[in-house]
């Protein structure tokens, strides 16, 4: 762990998401799916982008793959 503010609070975030991290790899080895027919493994991605609020998921992005897309906005 670091002295810098900003490394300590990465460190605390980190750390809390841990465990959540570690379920989805286990998950993700105990149901491995076929190169390029990851239909499962998508809709696990989409299901948390879309819990997380995105502004919008997209689907089906040369077969099953997902893009999540956060919006900024210009601060001046």
């Amino acid at each position: 762990m670091s002295d810098d503010p900003i490394h300590a609070e990465l460190d605390r975030r980190a750390a809390a998401v841990e465990q959540q991290v570690v379920a989805w790899r286990h998950h993700l080895h105990r149901n491995p799916e076929l190169s390029n027919r990851e239909a499962a493994t998508a809709g696990l991605i989409a299901d948390h982008l879309t819990s997380l609020g995105l502004d919008e998921v997209r689907t089906g992005i040369s077969g099953h793959g997902v893009v999540g897309v956060l919006q900024g906005r210009r601060v001046r």
